[in-house]
């Protein structure tokens, strides 16, 4: 009778293993496939499904960005970046210009602060009640980030009539601080 015990925990216990290994092998490919969420409409239109795939899509301005090219936003918390230090250090180097609105409030952007103010080609300023999260390249794209408190999603348009439009809201709220 003991050996039919044995036999029996030791196919439980592998069972159990086997298990696991195929819950966490799909737990992570399930991980993957949500962190990687991107849908391309068309050559204009793009949604980022995840804020990972968003970061990525406004830290690709910055490996793109031409010489003379600007790259503008408002921010409203400023801590939705990402690791992006190296990338605007890299792109100032390459004679990118910068131009940031930040909030007031937003106790995390001192670092980001600090990188842009070691740059000459960029202006930044605070203001007040910013709740559009957007960043721009130039008149060539914009990506304008929308949060619902648990996530953000973003879309990127490069639709060159419709940049413009954004951009101009944008540079007339600059002017305005």
């Amino acid at each position: 009778m003991d050996i039919w015990n044995t036999i029996l925990t030791a196919l439980l216990v592998a069972t159990t293993l086997i298990s696991t290994i195929f819950a966490i092998y799909y737990k992570r490919k399930e991980y993957k496939v949500i962190t990687n969420r991107t849908i391309r409409i068309s050559s204009l239109i793009t949604i980022y499904e995840t804020r990972e795939a968003m970061l990525k899509g406004l830290h690709q301005m910055y490996d793109i960005a031409q010489p003379n090219d600007i790259i503008w936003g408002q921010s409203v918390s400023g801590r939705n970046y990402g690791s992006v230090v190296d990338k605007i250090s890299l792109a100032a180097s390459r004679n990118v210009r910068f131009k940031f609105l930040f909030n007031k409030n937003a106790s995390v952007i001192n670092q980001i602060k600090d990188v842009f103010c070691t740059i000459s080609t960029a202006q930044i300023k605070e203001s007040e009640g910013n709740i559009v999260r957007i960043q721009g390249l130039s008149e060539k794209q914009v990506i304008i980030a929308i949060s619902d408190y648990s996530s953000y999603i973003g879309l990127q348009i490069s639709d060159p009539t419709i940049v413009c439009i954004f951009k101009e809201w944008f540079d007339k709220r600059f002017l305005e601080v």
